[in-house]
C-alpha cells in the first residue's frame, strides 16, 4: 500500500481510464468486433465479442501475446 501511496491513487486511476478509453477506441476501429460498457469514463477492462471467433480461440492469441485477459462463460 506504501508503493502505491507513493505513486498517488489519483494517478493510477486516471492512467487505468487512459488505458481503457485506448483499448476501446482501437478494439473500436476493428470490423467483426462487438464492444460493451461505457464509451467514457471506463475503468482499463474493455468487454468484446469477435463475431465468428470461438472465446478460448481469443483468449489463447492473446495469452501467446503475453497480454492480460480474463474470460467470462456468460
Amino acid at each position: 500500500m506504501d508503493y502505491l501511496d507513493s505513486i498517488g491513487r489519483d494517478r493510477i486511476a486516471q492512467h487505468d481510464q487512459q488505458l481503457g478509453a485506448y483499448t476501446f477506441e482501437k478494439l473500436a476501429t476493428l470490423k467483426g468486433i462487438r464492444l460493451f460498457g461505457p464509451t467514457v469514463g471506463r475503468a482499463g477492462l474493455v468487454s468484446f465479442l469477435l463475431d465468428g471467433v470461438h472465446v478460448h480461440d481469443v483468449v489463447a492469441v492473446w495469452r501467446s501475446a503475453a497480454a492480460i485477459i480474463a474470460i467470462s462463460r456468460s
